[in-house]
C-alpha cells in the first residue's frame, strides 16, 4: 500500500520508480506492478484522500 500511495497519492509528481523500488528492496519493474487498484482503493479509504494519478476510483 506504501508503493500505491508513493505512486497514486502524491502531486505534483508521484515518487519516481526507481526511488520506490529502491526504497522497497524491489526491481523498479516489480515495483511498478506491486500494487493493484484493490490497493488503491484501500489507500483512498483509508487516509481520505482521492489518488491523483489513478482513474480506478472515478465516480
Amino acid at each position: 500500500m506504501l508503493v500505491a500511495y508513493g505512486r497514486e497519492f502524491v502531486a505534483p509528481q508521484p515518487y519516481p520508480l526507481k526511488t520506490l523500488a529502491a526504497a522497497a528492496g524491489m526491481s523498479i519493474s516489480g515495483t511498478r506492478s506491486a500494487y493493484t487498484s484493490d490497493e488503491v482503493a484501500a489507500v483512498a479509504e483509508r487516509t481520505g484522500r482521492r489518488p491523483v494519478r489513478s482513474t480506478t476510483l472515478e465516480a
